[in-house]
């Protein structure tokens, strides 16, 4: 069992993960498994809460996107 402490913000690549890395990534997956065989698949932590990855790979998307929110969610034409 690894006892890594996670420092990462943001996961571009695995290419620099360490093999201490690589091992919690894959025993967080399998703490996931026991998550998805409950009736209810919520971890207690997160229930109530709302979890979104975006990724906008063009600028104008990006920009509409953050128009739209600032906007206070408005419908876009």
């Amino acid at each position: 069992m690894s006892n890594t402490t996670w420092t990462r913000h943001h996961i571009l690549s695995l290419a620099d993960f360490t093999t201490a890395e690589y091992d919690t990534v894959l025993q967080t997956a399998a703490s996931f498994q026991e998550v998805l065989s409950r009736r209810t698949k919520k971890v207690p932590t997160l229930q109530g809460q709302v979890v979104a990855n975006l990724f906008l790979s063009h600028p104008l998307a990006l920009a509409a996107v953050l128009n739209w929110l600032l906007s206070g969610y408005q419908r876009i034409h």
